[in-house]
């Protein structure tokens, strides 16, 4: 790595060795190299005011993290709760906003190549832009968070305890995938998102938004934040993100004709990005995250055809024909598999700014 430079203590500020005191008399610090940060990613790229941010990187020991405000060249600085060479943990300020972060030391500084918060192509995020069909959105009608579904007027208790989300309202699959039954639609297990006005969608317009359906895929990403607690680890099945090309097909997914992402993160899954890289996790019984986490997939991998099981290096999304977005448990587990995981966010972005 690059040394960008050196610092020379005195008095013993940044001193390694000091053979005397400051007050009066020779004196010799040693020069202490200081490397300029860098960041390499958030745990979470959506916390709200007053949450606890995780910044990964390197060179991040004492140094202030400063995040953007509404106002144009404006930025907050955020309360440090721990700092170590390659994390950083802070307290999202009250007036920060969607915007880049940047971190500083006294070698120089560093910015993220994300936005925070980045809401400029939401898919879904169940809130402002909604799911138009399946899956759970686990509030009442006040906005409370349920810690179950509701069978009979009784509440029966999911697999794991939720947590608050990470910005507003989230959605959740949950539930069990059968064994006996393969390659079935099961309603819980599935979000989709429709272009069409009679479905509550859009128009026909590219889910990668006005900004960025023209842009090559190999600079894309799907970004969105995802929450699966330890005591319900996902495994045994995969779940299928569909840019969904406008189709016939009475259940309107388009999964016969639009290229297919399968996203198996406990199989050691190439084709995702979590900032930490999955640190001090014991995935052996299977995937979870440590509360929500951003994952990043690259439009490169949809790159499966719907009745294939290996992907095709040569298949390549067309976002000018994909208007609709599904996302599906589907396939065929060895054995039943229990799902749960809350999912927020949706949305294809820069893969760097």
């Amino acid at each position: 790595m690059k040394r960008e430079m050196k610092n020379l203590g005195i008095c013993g500020i940044l001193a390694l060795s000091l053979l005397t005191g400051c007050s009066g008399g020779a004196q010799r610090v040693e020069a202490v190299d200081i490397d300029v940060p860098q960041i390499f990613g958030m745990k979470s790229e959506f916390v709200p005011a007053g949450g606890e941010a995780v910044i990964y990187g390197s060179s991040l020991t004492d140094a202030k993290v400063y995040f953007e405000t509404q106002f144009y060249n404006d930025s907050v600085q955020a309360e440090v709760i721990s700092s170590q060479d390659d994390k950083i943990v802070v307290r999202v300020p009250d007036k920060a906003w969607t915007g880049k972060i940047k971190v500083r030391n006294l070698a120089g500084v560093a910015t993220s190549n994300f936005l925070f918060r980045d809401e400029r192509n939401i898919i879904i995020d169940f809130d402002t832009h909604h799911q138009t069909w399946g899956g759970i959105v686990p509030f009442d009608q006040n906005g409370n968070l349920v810690q179950g579904q509701i069978e009979n007027d009784s509440i029966v208790p999911y697999s794991g305890k939720l947590i608050e989300g990470c910005s507003g309202k989230f959605g959740l699959l949950h539930g069990t995938y059968p064994a006996k039954h393969p390659y079935i639609y099961i309603n819980d297990l599935w979000f989709q998102y429709m272009h069409g006005a009679d479905e509550g969608g859009r128009g026909a317009v590219s889910i990668a938004g006005l900004p960025f359906y023209e842009q090559k895929i190999e600079d894309l990403v799907l970004k969105f934040e995802c929450n699966i607690p330890k005591e319900a680890a996902y495994k045994g099945i995969a779940t299928e993100f569909i840019a969904g090309y406008k189709s016939a097909e009475p259940d309107k997914i388009g999964r016969t004709i639009s290229p297919i992402c399968r996203w198996e993160p406990y199989k050691n899954d190439k084709n995702y990005f979590i900032a930490g890289q999955n640190g001090g996790k014991d995935l052996s019984n299977g995937f979870y995250t440590d509360g929500w986490e951003t994952i990043t997939i690259p439009l490169t991998a949809f790159n499966y055809v719907y009745n294939q099981d290996q992907p095709k290096e040569d298949l390549k999304l067309d976002l000018t024909k994909a208007v609709n977005f599904s996302v599906l448990v589907f396939g065929k587990p060895e054995t039943d598999a229990n799902v749960m995981i809350a999912f927020d966010n949706f949305r294809i972005v820069p893969k760097s700014e």
